[in-house]
């Protein structure tokens, strides 16, 4: 039998007992960043349902350590600080547009059915000013431009001319 002189030492029971538990609450946040990470389909649109897939399944876990618990609690935290307004619309625009555009999640994905609504209300105001239906708005959407359009209206540098 071979051994090493400096070889890392064998992981007790407890230790094992603590990955298998922990093991559950990040293998969310693996799926979703593979999920995310495609290079050869659009992502955007799958922001909010994968975000409201990895809460969900975090707050769905019964964890057995001491270690867990608080790895849970932490990474739920975390979620809500990073992602709380991931659906507001006059936040992050992109996310909501790309979401209720996409057949499959619609208003589903959204935990807020209100800023579902919100996008889309968004979505018809800015068809409304590309078509010229409504010149009044359409103004004032334009004068108004900044950051809610720029990840929206792909035509911005021909109105600067």
């Amino acid at each position: 039998m071979m051994s090493l002189k400096d070889g890392p030492t064998m992981l007790l029971p407890m230790e094992w007992r603590i990955i298998e538990d922990i093991i559950p609450l990040l293998t969310p946040f693996n799926l979703m960043t593979t999920e995310l990470s495609g290079g050869k389909y659009p992502t955007l649109d799958m922001v909010i349902p994968l975000v409201r897939g990895v809460d969900i399944s975090l707050n769905s876990k019964t964890m057995e350590t001491e270690l867990g618990v608080a790895l849970k609690s932490k990474l739920i935290q975390n979620m809500a600080d990073r992602f709380d307004l991931i659906e507001d619309n006059d936040i992050l625009p992109c996310f909501a547009i790309a979401t209720v555009l996409d057949p499959r999640f619609k208003k589903v994905a959204f935990t807020n059915i209100e800023l579902a609504n919100k996008a889309i209300q968004n979505i018809k105001y800015e068809l409304a000013a590309l078509i010229g239906e409504n010149s009044e708005h359409s103004s004032l959407r334009l004068n108004h431009e900044s950051q809610e359009n720029q990840c929206f209206n792909l035509w911005a540098f021909r109105q600067q001319k």
